[in-house]
């Protein structure tokens, strides 16, 4: 079950990362 958590965070944190990268690439 933690794994589950670990994994939707980290899938989720990569999304963030990448639409700031393609929203705001000077604030990245």
């Amino acid at each position: 079950f933690e794994r589950r958590i670990d994994l939707h965070l980290a899938l989720l944190s990569l999304a963030c990362s990448i639409i700031c990268l393609r929203l705001l690439p000077g604030f990245c």
